[in-house]
């Protein structure tokens, strides 16, 4: 995987990323200079609207895992594109659904929060 396919946006750092559902959410936000003593981590990239665009899991430099995600002018998820270590690409489409609006016990709805869930379309 190179470097030249990152999404653009704002990138952050996370020590991991939870969820079932697509596309997943990153947890546990690390400041930039915490990722120089880190051997595994998360690096994200954010749209103007706060949604995941994609994000790289970095292990010992390399990037062992890749995920990118396109939205539709809903907000709703179009499709999904996961490259692994070996180069192996799956690209999910997703179809045209509402968009639910999740909000975390604290009432934030801001999916790169520790404490929202991510934006999400409904399952079928």
């Amino acid at each position: 995987m190179d470097e030249h396919d990152a999404p653009t946006g704002e990138a952050r750092y996370f020590t991991s990323h939870t969820g079932v559902t697509l596309p997943f959410r990153l947890v546990n936000a690390l400041a930039t200079e915490e990722v120089a003593n880190r051997n595994t981590y998360f690096l994200g990239w954010f749209d103007a609207e706060g949604r995941l665009t994609g994000f790289d899991k970095r292990v010992c430099g390399e990037i062992e895992l890749s995920h990118r995600f396109d939205y539709q002018a809903n907000g709703a998820l179009r499709q999904a594109e996961s490259t692994d270590i070996d180069g192996e690409t799956t690209r999910i489409e997703a179809r045209a659904l509402p968009v639910t609006t999740i909000v975390s016990p604290n009432g934030s709805t801001d999916p790169g929060s520790d404490s929202a869930s991510a934006i999400r379309s409904p399952a079928p």
